[in-house]
């Protein structure tokens, strides 16, 4: 729960996810974070929080005299700030209203005048402004959107002295929904409700989830259903003071699958997941310029081909621009693809990946069949002699033959099973030289 440190308490640094963040810095941290806070459904992302202290300043009178000595009561010039500034929220809400979150804005302490002596008119009142800002707007841009909103106020109302300062600043953050732990959890939440995840919008409730991104650690929401009432709907108010067995049960059974979904894996094959659509994004932005150029490239050969197809004595000779199909290629020495090693080479404009494992060569089409991406940043995986190594990316496939024999989400029963192929290439390592054809006609080799 957001706090700063009671007025009781001598240190400053207490609060806002100081006890979290201490147990980051200490070394207890791991490579994902489940929050678990009310909410019946998976959530990647929250509003960060902006708190500001707003002075509104009067004059010092006595209620015996009032009438005499005229002056301003900055308990009642705040009551009209706060009123203005609570028809602000609203804009200010659907302004920023994003994603999953629908940030809004609250008063929610006062300071004014003297509880043991309520006769004199303070000079000064206090009150303070939780604001919840997006993962999408920085804590500045909401404090200069605050501030317009109070200059607006003052400008519209010029008996009034305003001034004001903001005390608290604590992003927003995401987590990409891609990302293997938020994955999990959907499908732990599924398995549980035996329907498909439908996030929930508009929140606006803030956890150390944005200690624990921060940090660079990727992190998923997820609590207890709302408690049900005598009616039989779920209580729409505030109840995270309660709970129940059952919702307590739900919950239980999703932590524990996105747990053994998780810990029961090889490291690498879920960090590589995790971090595969991240690369994924870099690379798809490369390969489409590629592609782009590449289009550009083909079209200008194509253009020199014709031209050149009508002066040339050799038009077949020039129209293999990039080189004779249906040939044997030589690709590298022998030596450079070590054991357990593999290696990308373009031929003839297509792109290959090389594997050696137990002193034999493979090559196959470097594309995913599923998803278009670079088989080459997939992981590899060398078993036993007598089976065939085999490329992770999200689908496992046998370099020998190129099937998909797994999905990494679905396993051996996945529908992509035994459909999704890739292309592979006849290889030869003759005269200390790696060769492969390229083409589609037979691979014939004296």
């Amino acid at each position: 729960m957001p706090t700063n440190r009671r007025p009781s308490l001598p240190k400053f640094h207490a609060g806002q996810g100081a006890g979290c963040a201490f147990m980051l810095e200490q070394g207890v941290r791991g490579d994902f974070a489940i929050i678990a806070k009310p909410g019946w459904s998976v959530a990647w992302e929250e509003v960060g929080l902006c708190w500001f202290k707003v002075i509104v300043r009067g004059d010092l009178n006595y209620t015996g005299v009032r009438h005499v000595i005229k002056g301003r009561n900055p308990i009642v010039h705040a009551a009209k700030v706060i009123s203005l500034l609570e028809e602000w929220f609203s804009e200010y809400t659907e302004k920023n209203t994003s994603g999953l979150v629908a940030p809004q804005g609250s008063i929610n302490a006062i300071q004014a005048g003297w509880t043991h002596k309520p006769a004199f008119i303070p000079a000064a009142c206090h009150f303070y402004v939780d604001l919840r800002i997006s993962p999408r707007v920085s804590p500045m841009e909401a404090r200069r959107q605050f501030g317009e909103a109070v200059e607006r106020i003052v400008k519209a109302n010029p008996e009034l002295s305003v001034e004001w300062e903001m005390i608290l600043s604590i992003p927003g953050s995401f987590t990409d929904p891609k990302d293997w732990i938020v994955q999990s959890c959907m499908r732990a939440w599924e398995f549980v409700e035996s329907k498909k995840h439908a996030p929930r919008t508009a929140t606006s409730g803030a956890t150390d989830a944005n200690i624990l991104r921060a940090a660079g650690i990727p992190t998923a929401r997820l609590g207890m259903p709302r408690l049900t009432a005598a009616t039989g709907n779920q209580r729409s108010v505030f109840s995270m003071e309660r709970s129940n067995i059952a919702g307590m049960k739900q919950l239980t059974k999703c932590l524990t699958y996105a747990a053994v979904d998780t810990c029961t894996r090889d490291r690498q094959e879920v960090l590589q997941s995790a971090a595969t659509e991240a690369v994924m994004k870099i690379r798809l932005s490369s390969e489409t310029a590629a592609r782009s150029m590449e289009s550009s490239v083909a079209h200008t050969v194509d253009q020199d081909r014709q031209r050149r197809s009508r002066t040339s004595p050799w038009p077949r000779y020039d129209e293999a621009a990039l080189g004779f199909r249906n040939y044997w290629y030589p690709a590298m020495m022998s030596h450079k693809l070590r054991r357990r090693d593999r290696s990308r080479l373009r031929i003839l404009g297509e792109k290959l990946l090389f594997i050696r494992h137990q002193g034999k060569c493979f090559a196959l089409e470097d594309r995913c069949a599923h998803r278009g991406m670079p088989l080459s940043i997939g992981r590899c995986e060398f078993p036993a002699p007598t089976r065939s190594p085999a490329v992770i990316m999200v689908g496992r496939y046998d370099v020998a033959n190129g099937i998909c024999v797994a999905a990494l989400t679905d396993g051996p029963d996945s529908p992509i099973v035994g459909k999704a192929k890739v292309k592979t290439y006849p290889i030869k390592e003759r005269k200390g030289l790696i060769w492969v054809f390229i083409g589609d006609g037979e691979a014939s080799c004296a």
